[in-house]
Protein backbone atom coordinates (compact mmCIF):
# COMPACT_ATOMS: atom_id res chain seq x y z
CA UNK A 1 0.00 0.00 0.00
CA UNK A 2 2.83 2.40 0.87
CA UNK A 3 4.45 1.71 -2.50
CA UNK A 4 1.22 2.62 -4.30
CA UNK A 5 0.88 5.84 -2.29
CA UNK A 6 4.47 6.81 -3.16
CA UNK A 7 3.77 6.02 -6.82
CA UNK A 8 0.69 8.26 -6.80
CA UNK A 9 2.74 11.04 -5.17
CA UNK A 10 5.41 10.81 -7.87
CA UNK A 11 2.73 10.84 -10.57
CA UNK A 12 1.13 13.96 -9.11
CA UNK A 13 4.51 15.67 -8.88
CA UNK A 14 5.29 14.84 -12.51
CA UNK A 15 1.80 15.91 -13.61
CA UNK A 16 2.33 19.25 -11.87
CA UNK A 17 5.64 19.73 -13.69
CA UNK A 18 3.98 19.00 -17.04
CA UNK A 19 1.13 21.42 -16.26
CA UNK A 20 3.62 24.14 -15.36
CA UNK A 21 5.61 23.55 -18.53
CA UNK A 22 2.47 23.79 -20.67
CA UNK A 23 1.40 26.96 -18.86
CA UNK A 24 4.84 28.54 -19.44
CA UNK A 25 4.75 27.66 -23.14
CA UNK A 26 1.24 29.06 -23.50
CA UNK A 27 2.18 32.25 -21.64
CA UNK A 28 5.27 32.71 -23.84
CA UNK A 29 3.15 32.18 -26.96
CA UNK A 30 0.71 34.85 -25.76
CA UNK A 31 3.63 37.16 -24.89
CA UNK A 32 2.77 37.07 -21.20
CA UNK A 33 5.00 36.67 -18.17
CA UNK A 34 4.19 33.89 -15.74
CA UNK A 35 5.41 34.50 -12.20
CA UNK A 36 5.34 32.13 -9.26
CA UNK A 37 3.49 33.56 -6.28
CA UNK A 38 5.75 33.63 -3.26
CA UNK A 39 6.99 36.01 -0.62
CA UNK A 40 9.81 36.95 -3.02
CA UNK A 41 7.48 37.86 -5.87
CA UNK A 42 7.79 41.44 -7.18
CA UNK A 43 4.00 41.57 -7.43
CA UNK A 44 2.34 41.99 -4.04
CA UNK A 45 -0.49 39.73 -2.96
CA UNK A 46 -3.01 42.39 -1.88
CA UNK A 47 -6.14 41.19 -0.06
CA UNK A 48 -9.49 42.20 -1.59
CA UNK A 49 -11.18 45.35 -0.17
CA UNK A 50 -13.77 43.31 1.75
CA UNK A 51 -11.04 41.37 3.60
CA UNK A 52 -10.85 41.76 7.40
CA UNK A 53 -7.19 42.66 6.85
CA UNK A 54 -8.20 46.23 5.94
CA UNK A 55 -10.47 46.66 9.00
CA UNK A 56 -7.75 45.75 11.49
CA UNK A 57 -5.98 48.70 13.10
CA UNK A 58 -2.36 48.67 14.10
CA UNK A 59 -0.64 50.73 16.75
CA UNK A 60 2.73 50.65 14.92
CA UNK A 61 4.56 51.15 18.19
CA UNK A 62 7.61 53.35 17.75
CA UNK A 63 6.59 54.76 14.39
CA UNK A 64 5.97 58.49 14.40
CA UNK A 65 4.71 60.13 11.22
CA UNK A 66 5.55 63.80 11.71
CA UNK A 67 4.60 65.28 8.34
CA UNK A 68 5.85 68.76 9.18
CA UNK A 69 9.29 67.39 10.09
CA UNK A 70 9.36 65.33 6.90
CA UNK A 71 8.52 68.36 4.77
CA UNK A 72 11.18 70.44 6.54
CA UNK A 73 13.78 67.71 5.94
CA UNK A 74 12.90 67.56 2.25
CA UNK A 75 13.02 71.33 1.86
CA UNK A 76 16.30 71.76 3.76
CA UNK A 77 18.18 68.79 2.30
CA UNK A 78 16.86 68.74 -1.25
CA UNK A 79 16.57 72.46 -1.95
CA UNK A 80 20.16 72.86 -3.22
CA UNK A 81 19.59 70.08 -5.76
CA UNK A 82 16.24 71.44 -6.97
CA UNK A 83 17.29 75.09 -7.44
Amino acid sequence: MAERTASIGRFRGRAHQVELSVAKLLARHLQLDLLKRSMYSPIPNVPPPESPFWRRTSELVGLELDLDAQLFLLESECAPYLA
